[in-house]
């Protein structure tokens, strides 16, 4: 290679050479630009009066709060269920729409307010009573006592009193009711026509599968042929409260049914 080619290779290549360290040197110095100013950014973003919050916490009036886990903050910057992405307060979060019901009732699986039986639902062949939802047989309706008793149009008759037609009739001593609906006097010597029974100086009967207390009421029979005069034949011949029978059985209170144990 003569000596001037050489000297013009040369002085190309140092060209090169610097043009790719000056290259480098901005890359570098973007790259710190870069980095200076997305750190003054999370600088700017995490500052929190005198505290930096961490990345799941959040700033709130100048302190950091960091929520549970399906919580987000909300007023007083107190955590709240996360419900669509707003804080649900003193309601029940369904399908994204947080729902406050009025007091006594509570969010149903359709999201709708419905009465409250201490936080349950009842069915719509159950009523509450108690703080328990409590169904009756057919044809029997449920006392103030959460018992059943047999229906008498839409209550029960009381001790005494004998249904006729939907109505709840009372006979004085010494009479009875008779197919009239109408009170009759008994003589002494009264023979009640079956079905009817004499009981308290009255002619009184039951409809099948009921059996006449000592008290002149009517109570569902038992497979034993005895009946109960509160709550509901369970198995042979036990007797239960109203939705406490299980496997044959009655369960305490405050226990509930479970494939025929109580739980």
């Amino acid at each position: 290679m003569k000596p001037i080619s050489f000297i013009l290779f040369a002085a190309t290549f140092l060209v090169v050479i610097a043009a790719v360290l000056a290259g480098c040197s901005s890359i570098s110095s973007q790259s710190e630009k870069s980095n200076v100013s997305n750190n003054a950014s999370n600088v700017l973003n995490n500052n929190c009066g005198e505290n930096n919050c961490t990345i799941n916490s959040t700033c709130c009036d100048g302190r950091c709060v960091l929520c549970p886990p399906g919580q987000i903050i909300g007023p007083a910057c107190s955590c709240y269920p996360n419900c669509g992405g707003s804080p649900c307060k003193d309601g029940h979060c369904c399908n994204n729409t947080c729902i406050v019901c009025p007091p006594g009732e509570t969010v149903s699986e359709d999201c709708t307010c419905k009465p409250s039986c201490s936080g349950k639902i009842c069915k719509d062949n159950e009523s509450c009573c108690n703080g328990n939802c409590v169904s009756c047989p057919f044809g029997e309706v449920i006392g103030p006592d959460c018992w059943c008793h047999p229906k008498c149009g839409d209550k029960f008759c009381k001790p005494g009193e004998a249904c006729f037609k939907g109505k709840c009739i009372s006979c004085n001593s010494g009479s009875s009711l008779g197919s009239d609906g109408l009170c009759h006097p008994l003589s002494s010597d009264q023979i009640c026509e079956s079905p009817s029974t004499l009981c308290g100086g009255k002619c009184l009967f039951c409809n099948v599968g009921y059996t006449l207390g000592s008290d002149c009421m009517c109570y569902p029979q038992c497979p034993s042929g005895g009946f109960c005069t509160s709550g509901t034949c369970c198995g042979y011949d036990k007797c239960c409260p109203v939705g406490r029978c299980c496997g044959g059985s009655c369960c305490p209170d405050g226990r509930t049914c479970n494939n025929g144990r109580c739980l």
